[in-house]
């Protein structure tokens, strides 16, 4: 196991304790060692004070033999003998067992080599004693002491003197065994020292790396904080340790991961309020354009149907009347960037609008590009306007094809996929659910991370002559469809777009939105327009009189809701538009339908429907349309709505009663 895994607590535990062992472990040792020698010394002693001890004794022997033997030549008196002689063998024994114990205590060849002349010594003094004394016993009184003082004396001058030796050799080996005790004591303190030096040493490499295992990861983890400190979220912390530092690291990993999160998150939200600030532009451009256009087409149309003009009038009228189409189409764009384009929504298999796409894509890319289709082989059921569902589509072909100016390939794919939370964490907006991904994606350059965060900006391009709309409006359009989008760099090179709309169960039936133009139809019954521009309203009121309509106006909001008070019960539907000064037509509608629950209104919008919360669907009914509308549009929604508030019939019914118009007009 290693060191790093082992937490700080156990490790510190174990260091201290391995470093405690070791010293205990020296002092028991060096206190085992200095006991023995103790021991050994006091043998030693003891030995060599029994040696001089006997040694002593002897001497003390060999003295008393002396006197015996000088008294016994010098006297007469033979009681007095026995009694010396007596004393003369108890010397002689006790010197004898002195010696014999001397010999089995000494170890020194010296010692051995005295030990061999004291009894050599003895042995001569017993025979020349008992020699003296037989002539003293004979009488021979002179030539006893000549004999004891010639032969006898010198012995026990020797005796004495190998005695004095031993006792002298004794205390030297005592000495000396001192001084070795001695210098094995200062061995042994040399050698304490040594290993207690060793152990310090080892204690302090330990603690140096026990300090460093734990300071090294605080130091990273300071010089982390510091960075995270000023922003810093590029960060690569690696988790290689166990312990508690270990956790500390892990633990910043997992801070850097959230707030990495939390970043993306803000800067998605921050993405998704520029492009509501800018869309929100976008769409009040586009309501005063299609105001404007309103002014224009409604004018046009009173000119050709006023009266009978010549030929080149209505031509001209005609052209007018085409021009503000194709101008209102120019304000799609700006609808479908602000999510406020009116959807002609249909339940479809998305894999019919690619394979109708397929034909006119070719054209678009060229020949230098290759195109496949790579789909999922059930149907994917999307509610989609299938229009915008194709503008999405030709603007992710036009950007991978601008992608590879010098050939490559591009490749559709659709599959089924259940998305959740894991999925959505960039997306806040998103929900959990079932989704149909359509995935388009080259091989290019692919993207930068600088500018994958902004493609979907308005007006951001890296293009030369490019507007920076294509994205952005494929952005509006896939989340007014209720879906999102994202962009990544493929592994191999190039990016994929993965658009994510809501699945539908296979089999629903296809429900349209939007009305289609059938011949204007002649009406009699009170109408309140609401409107604050002053030229369409003043357009708008004469093509309902034009029709047959009584009109009364208003120039907003707060103006409706009084003209409607004072003429309450006269009104048959109020015609008024959605955005307005002071009091706007949603509020404007709430405040008429509490004097009169009843109220059938038609809202007027130059942005979309996206206008019309669900709060003013009366009975699940929608009755709006979209600017700049026709004579023959506006006419027909007045008479389906007045007709069906006369038969009460339900909104659902509109659109099949206009399918059979239409074939009957056809």
């Amino acid at each position: 196991m290693k060191l790093r895994n082992i937490p700080i607590g156990i490790r510190l535990g174990l260091g201290l304790g391995l470093i405690g062992l070791i010293l205990i472990v020296l002092i028991l040792l060096s206190a085992w060692i200095i006991n023995q020698d103790h021991q050994t010394m006091d043998s030693f002693v003891q030995r060599n004070h029994r040696q001089i001890w006997c040694a002593s004794i002897v001497s003390d022997s060999v003295h008393s033999v002396r006197e015996a033997l000088t008294t016994y030549v010098h006297s007469r008196d033979e009681g007095q003998w026995s009694l010396l002689g007596v004393q003369l063998l108890t010397a002689r024994a006790t010197a004898g067992n002195a010696l014999e114990e001397i010999e089995k205590l000494e170890t020194a060849e010296r010692g051995r080599e005295i030990l061999l002349q004291l009894k050599k010594n003895l042995a001569l003094l017993d025979q020349e004693s008992e020699r003296v004394m037989k002539l003293q016993r004979r009488g021979e009184e002179r030539r006893a002491q000549a004999e004891f003082l010639r032969q006898v004396h010198p012995l026990l001058i020797s005796l004495h003197q190998h005695c004095r030796e031993l006792i002298t050799h004794q205390e030297q080996q005592t000495l000396l065994q001192r001084r070795a005790v001695a210098d094995k004591h200062a061995d042994i303190e040399a050698s304490f020292l040594l290993f207690a030096s060793i152990a310090i040493g080892i204690a302090v490499l330990l603690g140096v790396h026990m300090t460093r295992s734990v300071t090294v990861p605080l130091r990273n983890g300071v010089h982390i904080a510091d960075r995270l400190a000023e922003g810093d979220l590029s960060l690569d912390i690696r988790v290689d340790r166990k312990d508690e530092a270990g956790k500390l690291l892990e633990a910043m990993k997992n801070m850097v991961a959230r707030l990495r999160e939390t970043k993306d998150l803000e800067q998605q939200l921050r993405q998704s309020q520029k492009l509501e600030t800018v869309g929100r532009l976008a769409g009040g451009i586009a309501h005063d354009f299609n105001n404007v256009l309103g002014v224009i087409l409604g004018s046009a149309e009173l000119i050709r149907t006023s009266r009978p003009l010549d030929e080149t009038v209505v031509r001209h009228s005609r052209s007018i009347e085409n021009a503000v189409r194709k101008a209102s189409g120019f304000v799609r764009p700006l609808l479908a960037f602000s999510r406020q384009q009116t959807l002609n929504l249909e339940t479809v298999d998305i894999h019919s609008v690619l394979a109708e796409f397929h034909q006119m894509a070719q054209r678009v890319i060229g020949v230098h590009i290759e195109l496949s289709m790579s789909l999922h082989p059930a149907p994917l059921m999307v509610h989609a306007d299938v229009s915008q569902l194709n503008q999405v589509l030709l603007n992710l072909l036009v950007n991978a094809r601008d992608a590879m100016p010098d050939g490559g390939a591009i490749v559709f794919e659709t599959f089924p996929l259940t998305v959740d939370a894991s999925i959505l964490s960039p997306f806040p907006d998103a929900k959990a659910a079932d989704y149909v991904v359509l995935t388009v994606s080259d091989t290019g350059v692919g993207i930068s991370a600088d500018i994958r965060e902004r493609i979907f900006e308005p007006f951001f391009t890296t293009k030369k002559g490019g507007t920076g709309l294509g994205l952005s409006i494929v952005y509006g359009i896939v989340k007014q469809h209720g879906g999102f989008i994202d962009a990544r760099n493929n592994p191999g090179g190039g990016t994929s777009f993965r658009v994510f709309l809501p699945a539908m169960p296979t089999g629903e039936e296809s429900v349209l939105a939007c009305p289609r133009q059938a011949a204007a139809e002649q009406g009699n019954e009170s109408i309140l327009l609401v409107e604050d521009n002053e030229d369409l309203r003043r357009t708008t009121e004469e093509i309902l009189t034009m029709l047959g309509y009584s009109v009364t106006v208003a120039a907003d909001g707060v103006e409706g809701v009084e003209v409607f008070r004072r003429e309450q019960g006269k009104i048959d539907l109020v015609l008024m538009d959605v955005m307005m000064p002071r009091m706007g037509g949603l509020e404007a509608y709430t405040r008429m339908k509490e004097l009169q629950p009843g109220l059938s209104t038609l809202f007027v919008t130059g942005c979309g429907v996206s206008d019309l919360p669900v709060d003013i669907r009366d009975g699940g009914s929608l009755d709006w349309i979209q600017k700049p509308f026709t004579v023959d549009d506006l006419s027909f929604r007045l008479r389906e709505i007045l007709r069906r508030r006369q038969m009460n019939e339900p909104a659902g019914l509109f659109e099949d009663r206009r399918q059979q118009q239409i074939q009957a007009g056809g």
